[in-house]
């Protein structure tokens, strides 16, 4: 996972979990957040078995969204893909056209992440 330690930007989010687990989480977790978004029963560690690993990007840049859930979130996209040729960029040249844009980075930095379970 690369959000144990947030780093990457938002919307750059990945989990990786192996069969066997996530069929242990469908079938053992009941709280509503945990049948929801699956991830937290296994974060929770309840079977005891679980190994996490975070891996981070080199320097935190999880003050950026790239993610849509808000019309400024689609601002940031559309302009990164009309503007700044994201369809051809990696995770580091998407970083790079927001580092090289504050002015664009800004058009959402507002926006507050859902937190589990609202």
């Amino acid at each position: 996972s690369n959000t144990l330690e947030r780093s990457f930007p938002r919307g750059f989010d990945f989990e990786v979990f192996s069969f066997e687990a996530l069929t242990e989480a469908a079938t053992n977790a009941v709280d509503p957040a945990q049948r929801e978004h699956v991830t937290p029963y296994l974060y929770s560690n309840e079977a005891g078995h679980m190994h996490l690993r975070n891996i981070a990007w080199p320097e935190d840049r999880s003050d950026y969204r790239v993610t849509l859930d808000t019309p400024e979130d689609l601002d940031v996209i559309r302009s990164l893909i009309e503007d700044h040729a994201a369809l051809t960029l990696d995770c580091a040249g998407i970083i790079d056209a927001l580092e090289r844009n504050p002015d664009l980075a800004a058009l959402n930095r507002h926006v507050e992440q859902k937190k589990l379970g609202e």
